[in-house]
C-alpha cells in the first residue's frame, strides 16, 4: 500500500539551526501547551526548529491557529515544519517510523525526540545546546517529573514547582530515576526527551523499524543503546528535567504490547544493548541511502518523506487477533496472571512457532503454573531458535533444577548469567540465586555462598519474595557450616518476610529456624551461666556475625544472638541483662555495647542509653557500622530527651558515613528521626504535610505526635531543672 505524507507547513530558515525538536502525536494529543513553552526559550529562536509529525491524517486544529495568529502578527510561527504521514487508520501506530521521519525532516546540527505535550522550563533548548558544546560524543537523556494529580486536568499551566510538588518520582530537588543507581534502566524515563548529533543518528541507520517496536513497547533507547555501541557516552543531566501532568490516557489505553521483559523495555532493545549490535535490524531506506552518501536534500521535502514512508506491507501493522491474543498474555503475565497467559497463548502457539521470545515467555508462563514438563520442552524449543537468549536458560536452569538435574541446571543458569545484561538486576539475580539453591544441594558451600553474597548486593528491599528465599538458603548454609547463630537470623528474617504467607516456604523456613535455636540454646547452656528462659518472639535481622572466636569471646556473641532474640521481641529488660552480660564477659564487643543502649533507650533509661553510645562512638576500635549506629541512637536520645538541635547534629552524623551502605530500613529510621527534629527545632524546609507524606502518615495523627513529643519535652525539663535545684 502506497502512503503520501502531506507537508501542511514549511518554513525556511535563514540559518541551519543548533538543534531540530522532534515532536509527535497520534492523533491523540489534546492539548498544544508544549508551544507556549518553546516561544519562552531564553536563546534566539534562530537555535532550534520544531516539527511535529502526526502519524494519520489529523491535521489538528489547534496546530493551525497558532500558525495563523502568528502569521497575521508577523512573528515566528511556533513550529517549523508539519508532516501528516497519513498512515491508515487500521494501521497501528509505529513511534520508530516517527522518529525517522522526524531525523529526516530535521535540519539542524542535533536532533532532540521529546514528550509533546511537556512542560519545559526557558532554559531547556540552552541546556541541549551547552551539554554538546562541552561534549560532542555524548546521546543526552533529561528526565521528566510526572504529576497523577488530576487536578492540573484540564491543562491550567500550573507552575513547574507546583508540579514537582505533586510527582511521585521527584526527591531533592531531582527525579527518583536521575538518583537511582539500582535499577536505572527501569527507573528513567527514557522517553521524555533524547538529544544526540544528527550525524550520529544516521551513522547508526537511525531508529529500529523492525515490527516488535509496534505499539507500545518502544522507545529512544533503541537509539541511545545502539548509540553506546558505536561509541558514545549515555549521560542524564541532574539539572534539567521536563514535567508532565495527568491526562486521560497518560499511560496508552488498550495498547498493543510487543515483546518485553515484564516492565515494558523491549527486549529487541535489549538484545542490542547485550550484543553490541549498531545497526537496526529494519533500516528506513532514506536514512540508508543518507549514511552511505546519496545526499536526500536534492528533493523535495515531499519526494523525500513518501521514500521515507514507501510501500510497505501495512497488513502486518494491523492488530489482528494473533497480535491481540499475543499482546493479552504479555499483559497477563506482566500482571502475574500465568493461567491467564496460558489460556491466551495456546490457540496461537502454532503461528507463534518460529518466535523464540514467545516461546521463551510461554515456558515462563507453563513454570508458574506448575506444567514442568511442558515448561522444558518450550524452553528447549526456544534455545534451539536462539541460544543466546538469557531468559530461556534462566527459566530452564529453574526446571531442571525442579526434575533434581541439578548438574544441568547449575550449567543452564551459568549460561544465562554469561548472557545477562549487567544492568538486569532482576534476571541475573534470580540466575544466581537459582545456582546458588542447586550448588547448595550439590554440597558445593563455598560456591552457593558467593552466589548468594551476589544475588542479595542484587536485590532491592522491596522484593521481599526473592529476600525471604535467599535468607532461606543463607540459613540452610549457615547450618551446614556450623554457623548456627547466624543461621537463626537468616531464618528469622525469612519468617518475617513472609509474614502471614503459609506454605512450603514458610514450612521451611520455620524447620530452619527450629534446628538453628537448638543448636544455639545448646551451646549457650554450655557456656553462658544460669539457666535460660525459654525462647519466645522472633530473632531480629542484624550483620551476621564473624567466625566463631572462643572463650569469653564465644559466650558474649551468643550472648547478643539472644539478646537480639529477646529485643526484637519486645522483652527489652530480657534484652537489656543479654546484652549488659555480653558486654561484661567481652568489653570489645561493640554490638553489645550498642544493644545495651537501644534496650535502654527502649525502656525510657536514656542517660544510660547516652552513656553506651557515646562510648561506642568514640571506641578506637568501632568501625563506620559501629559509629553510625551511635550516631543513631544518640540522635534518638537527644531527641526523647528534647534537645532537638542536638537531635539534628547526631543523625546528620549518622547519615555522613555512606560506607558501608545504610540499610533501608534503618535509612527511613535516620531520615525520620532528622525530619522530625529539625521540624521541631523550627529550622526544617519540610512542611508537616510533606513529612506526613514521605512517612505515609496523615497529617492529623504525626501532628498530635509530633506537637506532644513537643510538650513532653517541655516537662522532661521542667523535672530536671526541679532536680538540680
Amino acid at each position: 500500500m502506497e502512503i503520501r505524507p502531506r507537508v501542511l507547513f514549511d518554513r525556511a530558515l535563514p540559518s541551519i539551526p543548533k538543534v531540530s525538536l522532534i515532536l509527535l502525536d497520534w492523533s491523540c494529543r489534546e492539548s498544544f501547551h508544549i508551544f507556549d513553552y518553546l516561544q519562552k526559550q531564553d536563546v534566539p529562536r534562530e537555535w532550534f526548529e520544531v516539527l511535529w509529525i502526526e502519524y494519520f491524517d489529523l491535521k489538528a486544529p489547534d496546530i493551525a491557529r497558532r500558525i495563523e495568529d502568528a502569521t497575521s502578527r508577523g512573528a515566528v510561527p511556533p513550529l517549523d515544519r508539519w508532516i501528516v504521514l497519513n498512515m491508515p487508520r487500521t494501521a497501528y501506530y509505529h513511534k520508530h517510523v516517527m522518529y525517522n521521519v522526524g531525523v529526516v525532516a530535521s535540519r539542524g546540527d542535533l536532533v532532540m525526540i521529546g514528550d509533546s505535550d511537556a512542560m519545559v522550563r526557558p532554559q531547556f533548548v540552552r541546556t541541549l545546546v551547552d551539554a554538546f558544546e562541552q561534549d560532542s560524543g555524548i546521546v543526552l537523556h533529561l528526565d521528566e517529573v510526572r504529576s497523577q494529580n488530576r487536578k492540573f486536568y484540564p491543562f491550567n499551566y500550573p507552575t513547574f514547582e507546583s508540579v514537582a510538588a505533586e510527582a511521585s518520582n521527584w526527591r531533592d530537588g531531582k527525579t527518583i530515576g536521575v538518583l537511582d543507581e539500582f535499577d536505572p534502566l527501569h527507573s528513567r524515563n527514557y522517553g521524555a526527551c533524547i538529544c544526540a548529533r544528527r550525524e550520529d543518528v544516521v551513522a547508526i541507520g537511525g531508529a529500529d523499524e523492525h515490527l516488535d517496536y509496534l505499539g507500545h513497547v518502544c522507545g529512544p533507547y533503541d537509539l541511545t543503546w545502539r548509540l553506546v555501541n558505536y561509541g558514545r557516552r549515555e549521560v542524564w543531566h541532574d539539572k534539567e528535567f521536563l514535567y508532565h501532568v495527568w491526562h486521560p490516557g497518560t499511560d496508552g489505553h488498550e495498547n498493543y504490547m510487543g515483546p518485553h521483559d515484564g516492565r515494558q523495555l523491549s527486549t529487541r532493545a535489549l538484545q542490542a544493548r547485550r550484543s553490541g549490535r549498531v545497526m537496526p535490524l529494519v533500516e528506513n531506506p532514506v536514512i540508508r541511502d543518507w549514511r552511505q552518501g546519496h545526499d536526500p536534500i536534492v528533493q523535495s521535502l515531499s519526494a523525500v518523506l513518501a521514500t521515507a514512508i514507501g510501500d510497505r506491507p501495512f497488513t502486518e501493522w494491523v492488530i489482528d487477533d494473533v497480535k491481540r491474543a499475543v499482546s493479552a498474555g504479555r499483559t497477563a503475565c506482566a500482571q502475574h496472571r500465568h493461567a491467564d497467559a496460558v489460556a491466551t497463548w495456546e490457540p496461537v502457539v502454532a503461528m507463534m512457532s518460529g518466535d523464540p521470545q514467545f516461546l521463551g515467555d510461554l515456558g515462563w508462563a507453563y513454570y508458574f503454573i506448575g506444567s514442568i514438563e511442558a515448561a522444558n520442552d518450550t524452553f528447549h524449543r526456544s534455545l534451539a531458535l536462539d541460544e543466546d537468549n538469557p531468559d530461556a536458560w534462566r527459566g530452564l536452569g529453574w526446571v531442571l533444577a525442579r526434575c533434581g538435574e541439578r548438574a544441568r541446571a547449575i550449567d543452564a543458569y551459568t549460561r544465562a548469567i554469561g548472557r545477562t545484561d549487567p544492568l538486569l538486576r532482576a534476571p541475573l539475580q534470580e540466575a544466581h540465586r537459582g545456582r546458588a539453591w542447586a550448588y547448595l544441594d550439590e554440597g558445593q558451600l563455598e560456591r552457593a555462598h558467593a552466589d548468594f553474597s551476589a544475588a542479595a548486593a542484587l536485590t532491592p528491599a522491596s522484593d521481599v519474595g526473592s529476600l525471604q528465599d535467599l535468607n532461606r538458603g543463607l540459613g540452610w548454609l549457615a547450618l551446614k557450616q556450623d554457623r548456627a547463630g547466624d543461621a537463626q537470623l537468616y531464618f528469622s528474617d525469612a519468617v518475617h518476610a513472609l509474614g502471614d504467607r503459609r506454605g512450603p516456604e514458610y514450612d521451611n523456613a520455620m524447620a530452619g529456624l527450629s534446628r538453628a535455636d537448638a543448636r544455639v540454646r545448646s551451646i549457650l547452656a554450655r557456656m553462658v551461666r544460669g539457666p535460660l528462659p525459654k525462647r519466645r518472639g522472633m530473632v531480629a535481622s542484624s550483620p551476621p556475625s564473624p567466625d566463631r572466636p572462643s572463650g569469653a569471646h564465644v559466650r558474649s556473641r551468643l550472648a547478643v544472638d539472644l539478646a537480639n532474640a529477646y529485643y526484637n521481641a519486645g522483652r527489652y529488660e530480657h534484652a537489656l541483662k543479654q546484652f549488659r552480660d555480653a558486654y561484661k564477659d567481652d568489653p570489645t564487643n561493640l554490638r553489645a555495647a550498642s544493644g545495651v543502649g537501644w534496650a535502654a533507650l527502649r525502656l525510657g533509661k536514656l542517660q544510660r542509653a547516652n552513656a553506651m553510645f557515646k562510648r561506642v562512638a568514640m571506641a578506637s576500635t568501632a568501625d563506620p557500622a559501629a559509629a553510625r549506629d551511635a550516631f543513631h541512637g544518640r540522635g534518638w536520645v537527644a531527641y526523647r530527651e528534647g534537645r532537638v538541635k542536638h537531635a539534628v547534629k547526631e543523625f546528620a552524623k549518622a547519615l555522613r558515613i555512606s560506607a558501608p551502605p545504610l540499610k533501608p530500613a534503618a535509612g527511613r529510621e535516620i531520615r525520620m528521626g532528622l525530619r522530625r527534629a529539625r521540624y521541631l527545632a523550627g529550622d526544617d524546609h519540610l512542611s508537616l504535610a510533606e513529612i506526613a507524606r514521605r512517612e505515609e502518615a496523615s497529617v492529623f495523627h504525626l501532628a498530635l505526635k509530633l506537637h506532644g513529643r513537643t510538650l513532653q519535652n517541655r516537662v522532661f525539663s521542667l523535672l530536671k531543672r526541679g532536680r538540680r535545684r
